[in-house]
């Protein structure tokens, strides 16, 4: 049965704050409904569009208004990714009912398939288009299955008598060539962390000792946490070298805990109970953005924008002007995989209002081997002919030729 969206909100606020050349503007939104459960998770795309949900409630923004949908399920967490055809979004209500995001009719649709097992902390986390990782505890065991959307396959089972995963939460985040997921268990009061090849290998590559909750990065490589039993520690972790520092403390970090993004490979932003802060790497310095509380937020670098929900069901578009460099965004858009690559190279650019992006391949004696063109937010190439060796790929607009961006990748 199809899910109606029963209201809209309505514009009440709007304020502009400033700060060392940035602006932050902000454009509140209340959702008309009589539920008394806040709004929690939020995830915003780059077509401006985001799915919104909270404990009994769940709603979609369309860019402009937000629907609450008649359908609401116990269970305020979902997972979602963009694709070509949309956003591709799960959720797992009441740790066992699978729901799967339908695009054209903008509603949750129950899938009818259940996972192998489950308990009170069973958690799905989409990692790429049709492809999901669900973790579940049997006895003294972690076990890890893969879904494709039409099945359930066990990759991995964790012997865990120690509890190091028990009453855990999940955090996944997808790279270029693996996907790191942080379990971090306030039973033992310590975080793990496992890397997924995105085939059947996921392998404890990292830990800590401490509690890591939410997390960003910008460029994939470079991770910041909240740490520590009291949250009171932001710790910037690098996936390359496993190396970890701690970088600012203070105890009113425990007050910003509920999410974080970041802006730029310099400013992350920390939402909570007291509002929203600013932390710059490069200064050491933290600053207030706003005073009003939030539970969640999610920011798009194309849009330059987040999305931010609190309580109760409040919506507030916050928008950042003269922040964010555009050939930063760019770069961080790119996306090439698999790397290594044998006879396709995939590559992403999930950035509208570019209609034709001109793809040039060069070998390592500068030399242009290969020409393209692709007009979709994702294209994939043939290089089944080129010598192993490194390539790299750059990204142009095809009607202006303005280079838009360039990476790396090794050919087998």
């Amino acid at each position: 049965m199809k899910t109606k969206i029963l209201t809209v909100i309505v514009l009440i606020l709007s304020l502009s704050i400033s700060l060392f050349g940035q602006t932050f503007s902000f454009n509140s939104v209340v959702v008309n409904t009589t539920s008394d459960q806040p709004f929690s998770n939020v995830y915003l795309s780059t077509a401006n569009e985001a799915l919104i949900s909270g404990t009994g409630v769940d709603a979609y923004y369309n860019g402009s208004t937000v629907g609450l949908l008649s359908n609401s399920y116990n269970g305020p967490k979902f997972s979602a990714i963009e694709t070509n055809d949309g956003m591709y979004a799960l959720a797992l209500r009441e740790h066992q009912y699978l729901y799967k995001w339908n695009n054209s009719d903008k509603v949750w649709n129950y899938t009818s398939i259940y996972p192998p097992i489950y308990d009170n902390s069973s958690e799905i986390g989409v990692v790429a288009p049709n492809l999901s990782l669900f973790f579940a505890r049997d006895g003294d065991s972690l076990k890890v299955w893969k879904y494709n959307d039409t099945i359930f396959t066990l990759i991995e089972t964790f012997v865990d008598v120690e509890k190091r995963f028990f009453h855990s939460d999940f955090c996944f985040y997808p790279r270029e060539n693996n996907v790191i997921i942080i379990v971090f268990s306030y039973t033992c009061k310590s975080s793990i962390f496992l890397s997924y090849d995105y085939d059947t290998s996921i392998v404890e590559i990292n830990g800590t000792s401490s509690v890591v909750n939410n997390g960003c990065t910008f460029d994939g490589n470079d991770f910041y946490f909240l740490t520590g039993w009291d949250q009171d520690s932001l710790m910037r972790w690098n996936a390359v070298t496993l190396e970890k520092e701690c970088i600012y403390t203070s105890p009113s970090l425990w007050y910003f805990r509920y999410s974080m993004f970041m802006i730029s490979n310099n400013d992350i932003i920390l939402i909570g109970d007291n509002g929203i802060e600013k932390y710059s790497i490069n200064t050491g310095v933290m600053e207030m953005v706003s005073t009003n509380s939030y539970m969640g937020g999610s920011y798009c670098s194309f849009l330059q924008k987040a999305l931010l929900v609190s309580n109760p069901s409040i919506v507030t578009e916050m928008l950042i002007t003269n922040k964010i460099h555009e050939t930063e965004a760019f770069e961080s858009a790119l996306k090439l995989y698999p790397i290594p690559a044998s006879n396709k190279l995939t590559i992403d650019f999930p950035v509208l209002g570019i209609n034709d992006k001109k793809i040039e391949v060069y070998n390592n004696l500068g030399q242009l081997v290969k020409v393209s063109v692709f007009s979709e937010l994702s294209s994939e190439i043939d290089i089944s002919d080129l010598k192993s060796g490194i390539y790299l790929v750059r990204l142009s607009d095809e009607e202006t030729g303005k280079v838009l961006s360039s990476k790396k990748f090794v050919k087998q």
